[in-house]
């Protein structure tokens, strides 16, 4: 009797069948998981630029702005989070870079993510300062949406006046992420 090697066409194309589903299944989780993983990625980076911004205002004991700059005249800052960022010293703390020289650092755009910046009533800011003693013109949620606005996704830093930045909690009942005010996040 002769012994079969191998695999029939039929147990072939149900195995692969199998994957295909399996592959199916697994696919829009994996795409979540990306898409999470950029906006903690986006998140961490603004992060490290805050923790920058409050370091140098203590360490030159001169005021700090992080904003974007429009173009147009004397840069001022526009509220457009999502463009990129400019960290420059501010000494008369007016939001006008009126010196070139005085840019510490620039960001690039958050992509197709929305980053918007409130304070604690919800108004949108235009800018976030520290002074000299490391603290913040206003306490803050700073969102990042994904593109799809999905709320899941959305997370936040949580700047207090004090100038401290931390990551915004998860609401376990909602499984959406809360701001400053400890309401949940939305897009």
């Amino acid at each position: 009797m002769l012994r079969q090697k191998g695999m029939t066409l039929i147990e072939l194309m149900i195995t692969l069948a199998i994957f295909a589903i399996l592959i199916a299944i697994a696919a829009p989780s994996f795409n979540d998981t990306i898409k999470g993983n950029r906006i903690e990625s986006g998140l961490r980076e603004l992060a490290g630029n805050l923790k920058f911004a409050r370091s140098e205002a203590v360490n030159t004991q001169r005021t700090i702005t992080i904003c974007h700059l429009d173009s147009g005249g004397t840069p001022s800052c526009d509220g457009v989070w999502s463009d990129g960022l400019t960290i420059f010293f501010d000494d008369d703390a007016d939001g006008d870079l009126e010196n070139a020289a005085d840019i510490i650092r620039v960001t690039q755009n958050v992509g197709a993510n929305a980053l918007t910046v409130n304070d604690l009533g919800g108004v949108a800011l235009n800018l976030i300062q520290f002074g000299a003693r490391g603290t913040a013109n206003s306490k803050a949620t700073i969102k990042l949406c994904d593109a799809s606005a999905n709320v899941k996704h959305a997370r936040a830093i949580l700047l207090e006046s004090t100038g401290m930045a931390m990551n915004s909690r998860l609401n376990t009942a909602t499984n959406v992420h809360k701001d400053i005010n400890n309401v949940d996040l939305s897009c």
